[in-house]
């Protein structure tokens, strides 16, 4: 799945994000995408650490409408969320008009009551 900036995105999973329980995401809301890129733990540069330790590189988002995550647990600030917690808002360009349907529908009842004519 692609992302980009600017694009609207709807929360599909709002687990919990911190080890305390807290959630910073509402599944269902709508976000709009401020960064998305590869995503790799500062500790795997800092103390070397093998990234399969910590959180392994991922594709992540940084969303306008929460800002600039902090989080106190991992000592770092500015983590993002994984993309795959998003999935893209599909926007519909125009409603679809029915009426027509309606009226054959309603044309087609009020037919079928009338009594035959022999």
């Amino acid at each position: 799945m692609t992302f980009r900036v600017g694009q609207k995105v709807v929360c599909v999973d709002d687990s919990a994000t911190h080890t305390d329980g807290s959630r910073a995401l509402i599944k269902g809301a709508i976000y709009t995408i401020s960064w998305c890129g590869m995503y790799y733990h500062p500790l795997i540069r800092i103390l070397c650490v093998r990234d399969d330790q910590i959180d392994g590189p991922f594709l992540g988002v940084q969303l306008k409408e929460i800002g600039f995550r902090r989080d106190d647990h991992s000592l770092f600030n500015g983590l993002p969320f994984r993309a795959a917690r998003f999935r893209p808002l599909i926007e519909r360009k125009n409603q679809t008009d029915i009426s027509f349907a309606l009226d054959i529908l309603d044309y087609e009842t009020k037919r079928a009551k009338e009594p035959e004519r022999a």
